[in-house]
């Protein structure tokens, strides 16, 4: 998931570190927000949402998109500033790096997101800090294939309700849970499967992985 955290870093350091964005969060422009803060922008960036929140984490504009079904999700940004005050520990930065942000996993509603959240400052990473960015994406069957295509692996991300509902499955995540480690099963003469879990920002776990590769990969460790 290294890549994808990289992606969304990359996404918010644009948009977090900008003047126009900066002076938004002071005067409500809304020429910036109708240019910038629509679903069709949202869209562009493949985020499923991306707002400001001014210091005392108010909203102050965004925009939610939904990824799998190619419509506006203006239900996400409550269900997210929902999180977000229950969760005040993605606001916690170091005082002294202001391009410091914070990102991870997080299961919403039985969703699962990466989100990264940032503090905004000018385009030339001065401050003060004027309030935060946050951007998330859904971990759907698009993010799985861009991320299978991207690292050229035969991939797999099961959500952990779905996944404990398989029957093949729930001994593996009972054996990962209780080792503490992965899990390598064979699965032909050729291949083998490779389980981890992905946790989320509070360390618990949300998803399963499963790759597949040769079996003289695994023993390599390559």
């Amino acid at each position: 998931m290294s890549a994808e955290s990289t992606y969304i870093g990359r996404i918010y350091g644009d948009y977090a570190s900008w003047d126009d964005a900066y002076d938004f969060l002071e005067n409500r422009n809304e020429k910036f927000r109708k240019s910038n803060l629509t679903p069709d922008a949202i869209q562009s960036t493949l985020a499923s949402v991306l707002m400001y929140l001014d210091l005392d984490k108010k909203f102050r504009g965004g925009a939610a998109y939904d990824t799998t079904k190619q419509v506006e999700d203006p239900q996400l940004i409550p269900k997210m500033l929902r999180f977000l005050e229950q969760n005040p520990q993605l606001f916690r930065f170091d005082q002294k790096d202001i391009k410091q942000g914070n990102y991870g996993l997080i299961n919403l509603e039985n969703e699962n997101y990466i989100i990264a959240v940032a503090r905004v400052i000018r385009s030339d990473y001065s401050g003060p800090p004027r309030g935060y960015l946050v951007v998330a994406r859904k971990i759907d069957r698009d993010f799985i294939n861009e991320l299978s295509n991207r690292q050229n692996l035969n991939l797999q991300i099961y959500s952990l309700q779905e996944a404990q509902k398989l029957d093949r499955l729930k001994p593996v995540i009972s054996q990962i849970l209780e080792t503490e480690s992965d899990v390598i099963l064979p699965h032909t003469e050729t291949f083998k499967y490779g389980y981890t879990l992905l946790r989320d920002i509070n360390n618990q776990p949300i998803a399963l992985v499963r790759i597949v590769k040769p079996r003289d990969t695994f023993l390599t460790g390559k």
